[in-house]
C-alpha cells in the first residue's frame, strides 16, 4: 500500500491481509473498540498509519506460540519412541 490516509484505507489493507481487529489492536497494544473508532476515521495520522502498516506485518504471537507447543511436544514424542 502506498499511501494509506485515512481508517478505511487501512481497514481494507488489514482485511486484505487477513488480520482480524483483535489481533492488530494486541500488536498495536489498543483495545479493539480504539482501533475500530480509527478505522472509521476520515483521517488518520501519518505517523499511526506508519505504526499501523508496520503492525501488519509483525508475525501473528499466538502462531509462534502454536509453533513453539508443536515443536515441543514433537520433540518430547520423539524422546519417548527413542526410549
Amino acid at each position: 500500500m502506498n499511501h494509506a490516509t485515512t481508517g478505511p484505507d487501512l481497514r481494507n489493507e488489514r482485511l486484505r491481509r487477513g488480520t482480524t481487529q483483535a489481533a492488530l489492536a494486541a500488536r498495536l497494544g489498543v483495545t479493539p473498540p480504539r482501533l475500530s473508532h480509527v478505522e472509521n476515521s476520515v483521517r488518520v495520522t501519518p505517523r499511526f498509519a506508519a505504526r499501523y502498516l508496520a503492525a501488519l506485518d509483525l508475525p501473528d504471537p499466538a502462531d509462534e506460540l502454536v509453533e513453539l507447543a508443536v515443536r515441543e511436544l514433537t520433540a518430547a514424542l520423539q524422546a519417548v519412541k527413542s526410549d
